[in-house]
């Protein structure tokens, strides 16, 4: 899909991609709070140290210390799979809280 993409347009579309995380990560964190999740510390954390590894990864692929692949794996593996789809259903539970929120 990217592989007739030049560096600078694919570094764009990962740059562009962490964005989109962050503000995902700053969405689900008011909701979190909203509901009083008792664990939010800790997801916080983790968006924390997810954003800053995905950060380093796009940093390191730009200044051709890592191939594309390396920071694509994090991003599918780490952040969509293990976090997106494993920890945030740690919290789907406090989700039927949000009608009495709005």
């Amino acid at each position: 899909m990217l592989e007739f993409r030049q560096k600078e347009e694919i570094s764009s579309l990962v740059t562009r991609l962490i964005e989109d995380v962050t503000q995902h990560f700053r969405d689900e964190e008011n909701i979190l709070k909203a509901l009083e999740y008792p664990d939010l510390q800790q997801h916080n954390l983790e968006h924390a140290d997810l954003l800053n590894k995905a950060v380093k990864l796009a940093q390191d692929f730009a200044a051709d210390a890592l191939h594309l692949g390396d920071v694509f794996e994090f991003l599918a593996y780490n952040m969509i799979q293990q976090h997106l789809l494993g920890a945030d259903r740690k919290f789907f539970a406090f989700t039927s809280k949000l009608a009495h929120i709005a």
